[in-house]
């Protein structure tokens, strides 16, 4: 859970761990399971246990498949190592780091301001702009980060148009809470918005931004309506004649050199995201920049099957390292780099490591995968959009009380196997598992940008589980039909 367990909960969570541990490993065997596959259930059991009910820090307890799995002879300490150095945990990583050299050189207020000038001070009309923003960013830069980015702007708009009024205090929280739910929304629109989405991508492989955005872009479109019309109508009401004075004069001054540079590698940077794969236009062929500096001489042959999106962001936070700013640093400092969330990689890497147990011994018909994919073949007995369906709101309202990233990294393997033993396109329920853990919109310990807007202590609790429990099943809904209708 995001923001911590009650600590009776984690008490029994502490104890429990290692019980449940203890009795998968010395149980039986289970049939069509081998040997190695019952010790890495048994481990994931204990970690699993440890996330939802966080006795000690989710970063810390994601160490244990690193200790673990080497003693039970799962897997070897630099086989299990190499699953917490994957392109996605870096890819996380460099766009963090660009997100947090954003804020130090005020980008990301010049970003928002602009936006929102451009809706003017009807605030119906700057509440839907304001989400637009938020999400549309979102799409680039972690739904963490984004929040980190735009709160300190919601809080002073918030401010801003004051509390004198009903009106204003209903509009005040719709642009804090919307801020986060945003973000979570944004973050489904590219595989870099969410650390679900990054595992998704690390289990198939690598999943192209085209590929993905088509699945990921229309549920962004259909959502971002449904979040302003349902706060804007329904459950927060935002009346039409709230009185919003004028934006400041922050736009109207002159770009720093800063600014510049960070505008630059961050536009740089989303430009070598899109065009690394090359666009296929029907007659015509346009290579992706790899290839093209492989046919000019520039790269050697092997470069575009190497290059991956996270080599692309742990440029652009180079660049920022290496740029002067004008303080007399640098762009990129060391502080940021402390500040980087290190507990979400290390969490990041341990799915990784145990995907791969999950599949050991490789090409056998009894690994982990395979046993628990065959235990969950009835689901394939529905009609694929009623599957899917149930999927998405299973995973959604099971987000509520684990972190997202722990689902995702538990479910979507488990979702994958399936398919493939079904004969369905993996991606179909890889899809739809990654995309519902963002849908947990209801809960503060829902998803880090929930707990964050919920900290400002300016949200009534009632107001975010009214809110949420709508968008959680709009949002289940949504993701099913849309991937039904995309990848059938």
């Amino acid at each position: 859970m995001e923001s911590g367990s009650h600590p009776t909960v984690a008490r029994a969570g502490m104890i429990a761990g290692p019980l449940v541990f203890l009795a998968i490993l010395l149980s039986p065997v289970p049939d069509g399971l081998n040997v190695v596959g019952h010790r890495a259930l048994a481990v994931t059991a204990w970690l699993a246990v440890w996330w939802f009910t966080e006795p000690i820090p989710s970063g810390i307890a994601s160490l244990l498949p690193l200790v673990c799995f080497p003693l039970l002879n799962v897997m070897g300490a630099d086989a299990v190592a190499r699953g917490y150095h994957r392109d996605p945990i870096f890819l996380f990583l460099g766009g963090f780091l660009v997100a947090m050299a954003a804020e130090r050189c005020g980008l990301h207020k010049r970003m928002a301001e602009a936006v929102l000038k451009c809706f003017g001070t009807s605030p119906r009309k700057l509440l839907f702009g304001y989400l637009v923003s938020v999400s549309f960013v979102s799409w680039w830069f972690s739904n963490t980060a984004t929040t980190l980015l735009f709160l300190p702007s919601a809080r002073a708009l918030a401010d801003h148009v004051g509390t004198e009024s009903p009106g204003a205090r209903r509009f005040g929280i719709a642009l804090l809470l919307g801020t986060a739910l945003a973000a979570s929304i944004g973050g489904m629109a590219s595989p870099i918005g969410t650390v679900p989405n990054t595992i998704l991508v690390g289990q198939m492989g690598g999943i192209s931004f085209s590929t993905w955005m088509a699945v990921g872009v229309p549920i962004w479109l259909v959502l971002i309506v449904c979040l302003w019309a349902l706060m804007t109508f329904i459950t927060i009401r935002i009346p039409g004649d709230v009185v919003i004075p004028g934006p400041s004069d922050i736009s109207a001054k002159p770009w720093s050199r800063d600014e510049r540079w960070v505008a630059t590698i961050f536009v740089g940077m989303i430009s070598l995201w899109f065009f690394r794969d090359g666009l296929n236009l029907g007659s015509v062929v346009i290579p992706g920049w790899p290839q093209a500096l492989v046919n000019s001489g520039l790269l050697p042959s092997g470069a575009p099957s190497a290059i991956r999106d996270g080599t692309i962001a742990i440029l652009a936070a180079l660049l920022l390292a290496a740029l002067p700013s004008a303080t007399g640093s640098r762009l990129l400092t060391r502080e940021h780099v402390q500040a980087a969330p290190w507990d979400v990689l290390i969490l990041l890497g341990s799915s990784f490591a145990l995907a791969d147990a999950f599949d050991l011994p490789k090409g056998a018909p009894d690994t982990l995968s395979a046993w628990i994919a065959g235990s969950l073949e009835s689901v394939s007995g529905l009609p694929l959009l009623a599957q899917l369906i149930l999927i998405a709101l299973v995973v959604t309202f099971f987000g509520e009380f684990a972190s997202n990233i722990a689902c995702a990294a538990l479910l979507v393997p488990i979702g994958l196997a399936l398919a493939r033993s079904t004969g369905i396109d993996p991606l179909t329920y890889g899809f739809t598992i990654a995309l519902a853990t963002s849908c947990s919109f209801m809960l503060p310990v829902g998803t880090p940008p929930n707990a964050l807007v919920y900290a400002t202590g300016r949200i009534p609790l009632n107001m975010m589980l009214r809110n949420g429990i709508a968008l959680d099943i709009i949002g289940a809904l949504v993701v099913a039909c849309v991937v039904k209708l995309v990848r059938p």
